[in-house]
């Protein structure tokens, strides 16, 4: 369904439709248009609103023609063929309590039983109780919300929290201009449209003034459609929400396009308010209709509200029409129904955006109890792209209206993009009471790279600062911000992230009147890698500038070989696939298959030194302590012996870029400056080269950098060993020249 919004409306221009199609419309525009001025000094803006769409959209200008195009079809036809609703129609009704702050019960904030009232007061109404016609449309404070959870159907928003003038202007009405806007309010609470009339209650509009209320007529979809009114108006003994709810079914004011008691309707079925029990008439006031004829009584004029008593037979039909021309998906809303005792649902894929950068994927269910007892177990079934479904058992006590998490096993995803899919359900085929919320789905994409992430702390005054994370290879622009707003964005933490690919960067920090992030309170900024390591940060007053120069591997995650094709990282990957019981049974190799109980003859052990991933691996080599004159290694090294390599710190250095075939190397994140030793050894441990090179202190700790260099292309050890004495034992890095 096509949401018309209130910037779209105002986007487009009334284009020119055909004069046969608009020529028994165009005066009902011009008509609307003159009772612009009265709607806003006296009740109701629906005319005024219906008048700027009609100016300022074509779409909802055609979509308009063809809506009352149909209606007169409807009319037109015999009542014995019309397509009209049977019985009484229910419409599932959510109330929106938009207030200022004020407590419940105060002001606005509309108690509950004023709620209970005012819906009970539209129902007589549209009963025919005070008198006149039966309209049989009931409506119904929803009972279930609309992902199937309880509800009472009364919802409570604070806007002065995102709007502090809120508590003195209101809601800024349509047409004209203001903050809030009824599209900043209805934006921050609204239910479906096409399952639920909105009716949104507010303390005041435009400062105290007018209007009382407004709706939008059909055929408007999206977020404007629905009903909004004064709290002052909203309750018992008030018609003000009865006469919106007919503009939201279709009704024009009685005085529709009628100028004076003298005027003649060519078609009383497509001019004046288009129903032809209801004689033409000027603007009622206290309980005298405009002319003679007019209907003082009619809910759809301006008498006082102690008057207004009955729609008419044509006016019912209208509204019927309308609702099956128009909102006929109300009908088949569930939103009245009670929800059930046993009901689950899955509301999201947790822990799994939309982008990241390692191909094994961990993500979690979030599961949420909709049902009325006491959730104890359920099965969650999912779907990787076209993997087979794969399940995930879960017990536990969920209460009624909570959620957990459930977390699904890691998922083979591969780089590019993925669609998961989850289902939940009740076990041994007990029913759900509600199946539409049992399924989701949550599309990604894993890219390469390094996951790199950004955070910015601001400070009073955001509007100051600006920044960027440049890579210094081809000048562009990875991440950025900044023109924050200061109210909005005021000592506020912002993330920014991404994927990126291995190399050196500058981050650089501006700031407009050079105080950096010291407006009181203090700002603050990290970048870190996704395994935590800081690259680089700072916070206060760094004045109208700083630079931080980081490089890092950004190695591809290599992922794991998701052999069986069931799109999950499990033991089984090794198993063969021709003999699901042959597979290496030797549990020293990397490729131990624990489900195989008939050895295939395929192990892979790690190489002398190293562990399954490259690495070395301390427990039978120590690379710090170089080759011996019998090309070994004594396990003595520099800074240490292999027996105190565990009661040492190990620093997460960081060598880039790595893959390269550059000549020049940067090491950083080193705990000290100084002077290295810098030893490249193959992957056996052979001594291939060694340097003496100077380590100088930067703001994310020592770095050191190694050029003019040629190594043949394969795999490498890199090592740093400082010449004075330190507390942590780095590392070996693998490099790969290319």
């Amino acid at each position: 369904m096509r949401c018309i919004s209130e910037s779209f409306v105002r986007a487009f221009s009334l284009t020119l439709l055909s004069a046969s199609v608009l020529a028994p419309f165009a005066s009902a525009a011009q008509q609307s248009q003159t009772s612009e001025t009265t709607a806003f000094t006296q009740t109701c803006a629906t005319d005024a609103l219906q008048a700027d769409l009609l100016d300022s959209s074509s779409e909802y200008a055609r979509s308009w023609t063809a809506f009352e195009t149909a209606m007169k079809a409807r009319t037109d036809a015999p009542a014995s063929s019309r397509s009209v609703l049977d019985g009484i129609v229910t419409i599932p009704t959510v109330v929106h309590i938009m207030h200022d702050g004020t407590a419940e019960g105060v002001g606005g904030n509309v108690p509950d039983a004023q709620v209970t009232a005012a819906i009970d007061a539209l129902n007589a109404d549209f009963s025919g109780q005070p008198g006149g016609a039966d309209v049989e449309v009931q409506f119904c404070l929803a009972s279930r919300a609309p992902s199937g959870e309880p509800t009472n159907g009364i919802v409570r928003f604070d806007m002065s929290v995102p709007f502090p003038s809120y508590s003195q202007t209101g809601l800024i009405t349509p047409p004209g201009g203001g903050v809030p806007t009824e599209m900043d309010m209805k934006s921050l609470s609204n239910w479906e449209g096409e399952d639920y009339l909105n009716i949104w209650v507010v303390p005041q509009m435009n400062s105290g003034g007018n209007p009382l209320g407004y709706a939008y007529m059909p055929p408007i979809t999206g977020l404007l459609d629905g009903v909004v009114l004064r709290a002052d108006v909203f309750g018992a003994n008030q018609r003000t929400l009865t006469h919106e709810v007919g503009h939201y079914l279709g009704l024009y004011h009685t005085f529709n396009g009628t100028s004076s008691c003298s005027t003649v309707e060519p078609d009383c079925s497509m001019y004046g308010d288009r129903v032809c029990d209801t004689p033409p008439t000027t603007t009622g006031w206290s309980c005298t209709a405009g002319c003679p004829e007019g209907l003082a009584e009619n809910f759809m004029d301006y008498t006082s509200d102690a008057c207004m008593s009955a729609f008419t037979e044509g006016q019912r039909t209208r509204m019927r029409a309308a609702i099956a021309e128009h909102r006929a998906t109300l009908l088949e809303s569930i939103g009245c129904w009670a929800p059930s005792t046993d009901d689950v649902g899955a509301v999201a894929i947790a822990s799994l955006g939309e982008s990241t950068c390692n191909p094994d994927v961990s993500a979690e269910v979030e599961i949420f109890n909709y049902g009325t007892d006491i959730l104890t177990s359920t099965t969650i079934e999912f779907q990787l792209d076209a993997s087979p479904l794969g399940t995930v058992e879960w017990s536990g006590t969920l209460a009624p209206g909570t959620s957990t998490a459930v977390a699904l096993p890691t998922l083979a995803a591969g780089y590019g993009a993925h669609n998961l899919q989850v289902w939940v359900s009740l076990p041994n085929g007990n029913s759900d009471g509600y199946a539409d919320n049992n399924q989701i789905t949550h599309a990604f994409t894993v890219d390469a790279g390094e996951q790199l992430a950004f955070t910015l702390h601001t400070d009073a005054s955001p509007m100051e600062t600006n920044w960027t994370l440049t890579n210094d290879s081809t000048g562009t622009a990875f991440l950025s911000g900044g023109n924050y707003d200061n109210g909005t964005d005021a000592n506020q933490t912002l993330s920014y992230g991404g994927c990126a690919v291995g190399g050196c960067y500058t981050l650089t920090i501006t700031d407009l009147f050079s105080d950096g992030l010291g407006l009181w309170p203090n700002g603050w900024y990290t970048l870190t890698l996704g395994d935590g390591t800081i690259l680089a940060e700072g916070s206060g007053d760094f004045g109208a500038q700083v630079e931080h120069h980081i490089c890092f591997d950004g190695s591809l995650f290599e992922g794991c070989e998701d052999e069986n094709e069931n799109g999950i990282c499990d033991d089984a990957e090794a198993v063969d696939e021709a003999d699901p019981l042959s597979g290496c049974t030797d549990p020293s190799a990397c490729n131990y298959a624990a489900a195989a109980d008939v050895d295939n003859g395929n192990c892979v052990f790690a190489e002398e030194g190293l562990d399954c991933d490259g690495n070395p691996s301390n427990a039978t080599f120590d690379p710090a302590a170089g080759p011996s004159e019998q090309g070994e290694v004594d396990g003595v090294g520099e800074i240490g012996t292999a027996a105190d390599l565990g009661n040492r710190i190990k620093l997460n250095w960081t060598l880039a870029p790595n893959p390269t075939n550059s000549g020049r190397l940067v090491a950083l994140g080193l705990p000290i400056s100084g002077p290295y030793t810098l030893r490249v050894l193959d992957t056996t441990g052979r001594l291939i080269a060694e340097s003496r090179l100077e380590a100088t202190d930067f703001s994310d700790g020592a770095r050191l950098e190694w050029t003019g260099w040629s190594l043949p292309a394969g795999c490498y050890l890199i090592g740093l060993t400082p010449e004075r004495a330190a507390e942590e034992v780095l590392p070996f890095k693998r490099l790969t020249v290319q």
